[in-house]
């Protein structure tokens, strides 16, 4: 991969994880500078450290380099329009006109509610299968639950996929009261759920809930931006490398950066799916953008289908590997051709120049408020950003995040902890027209 080529490809991997930046380059545009430690873990690392031009062909790094120019300039263009063009509005049901529904403590008696069935059916289904994915014999295949963990996990992997949907949506909000309102109860479930993805191999909604509570709190200065910034990128980059510093995995060589690279392998499989890829036999007409909401392995699920490309089969079972995130440009490649490499990525740009409007003008009184609003963001706006790989979980966790904050409003009349009363705050459960300290 040619010097020109790195440049072309950082430059457009920027464009899909932090455009908005061009109609919104601002320190609270949190939104865009979340992406950016996720950024220097799974493109500037990788690009920088490792020479492509020895794992895959140069015609295939053209092909990739080429679709990612083309795709970010189209994304680029649809975030500005999209910034500047009001777009219909889909009004989501709200149940925030009954008073009862629109008490500030509903959303904390809620989180809680929701995080305890989580564990709770998060150890059920460890208990079930025996085993957890760190102290197994073979930890990738276990966090994966392929080859011999498959069998057991078939048997509560509904029940399993549900938990870790409603714990992804609730996460972020306990730890938010936690830290907000010093919720007592919270930290035990808090606790809880960290414990089972650690032993899980789960990083990444752990990594999550922390990320998304520090980018609120770094919104209010440039001082704390960069603090969010280094931090984050740190925990990601440590995320990257947690296997070899577990000892799962034992390089000959060990070299910091490069295992930070391998541990985030996108450029790599973006290679991968595309040199195997033949755009006039595995085109999908856009399958692939709603394959997700069919539960198991359905064929034209992206993740599936991605590795059945790549590994020429489509039993998947044995392979250890959730299935490559592909940016929206070979998404839309694979979905249409060269047509959907332009059309896919314009399109996910103007919903989400649109809705990071939307967001620049939502309510953010309070940490736990800002929390609820970047979450909207990323459940309810990434869905249709994110439209050309839809998936059953998103649709779960869209529901689950609705029903814990019926009303973000309600949430700006929360008290700080310094200034709350706990112990009234903290009796379960709290009559709905009881008076809320405002700050």
């Amino acid at each position: 991969m040619s010097t020109l080529q790195i440049i072309a490809n950082l430059l457009a991997y920027a464009c899909f994880g932090f455009g908005t930046l061009l109609i919104w380059p601002s320190r609270r545009n949190v939104i865009a500078w979340m992406s950016f430690p996720f950024y220097i873990t799974t493109a500037l690392i990788p690009l920088l450290v490792i020479n492509y031009g020895e794992v895959s062909s140069q015609q295939t790094i053209d092909t990739l380099t080429t679709l990612n120019i083309f795709g970010a300039l189209a994304m680029a263009a649809g975030i500005v329009l999209g910034g500047h063009v009001r777009l219909p509005r889909i009004r989501l049901p709200s149940f925030a006109r009954r008073r009862a529904w629109s008490d500030p403590v509903l959303p904390i008696r809620r989180t809680f509610a929701v995080m305890v069935v989580g564990c709770v059916l998060m150890t059920f289904c460890f208990a079930w299968m025996g085993t957890l994915p760190i102290f197994a014999e073979q930890p990738f295949l276990a966090k994966f639950f392929k080859g011999p963990y498959k069998e057991k996990y078939d048997q509560v992997a509904v029940i399993y996929r549900f938990a870790q949907a409603i714990l992804a949506a609730a996460m972020p909000m306990a730890i938010a009261f936690l830290v907000a309102v010093r919720d007592r109860k919270m930290l035990l479930v808090v606790g809880w759920a960290v414990a089972i993805f650690a032993l899980s191999l789960n990083r990444g909604t752990v990594v999550a809930g922390a990320v998304l509570l520090i980018a609120a709190w770094s919104s209010e200065s440039r001082r704390r931006l960069v603090v969010f910034l280094t931090f984050s990128t740190m925990l990601y980059a440590l995320g990257s490398s947690v296997y070899v510093l577990l000892g799962i995995l034992v390089p000959n060589d060990f070299n910091l950066w490069v295992e930070i690279a391998h541990g985030a392998p996108d450029v790599n499989d973006h290679l991968a799916f595309l040199g195997k890829f033949d755009p006039f036999r595995d085109l999908t007409y856009g399958m692939t953008f709603i394959g997700g909401l069919v539960p198991s392995n359905f064929m034209y699920n992206p993740s599936v289908y991605t590795l059945a490309i790549v590994n020429d089969t489509f039993d998947i079972s044995d392979i250890a590997s959730g299935g490559f995130r592909l940016p929206p440009s070979v998404s839309g490649y694979m979905a249409f051709g060269w047509f959907g490499a332009l059309v896919v990525p314009f399109v996910s740009g103007v919903i989400s120049g649109h809705f990071t409007r939307r967001y620049r003008a939502m309510p953010k009184h309070n940490l736990a408020q800002h929390v609820a609003v970047l979450l909207w963001y990323q459940f309810c706006a990434g869905f249709w950003v994110g439209f050309y790989s839809l998936s059953y979980q998103g649709v779960i966790s869209i529901i689950i995040f609705l029903w814990l904050v019926p009303s973000i409003d309600s949430l700006g009349r929360l008290a700080p902890a310094r200034k709350v009363n706990r112990r009234r705050l903290l009796r379960w459960p709290r009559p709905a027209g009881a008076p809320v300290e405002s700050t």
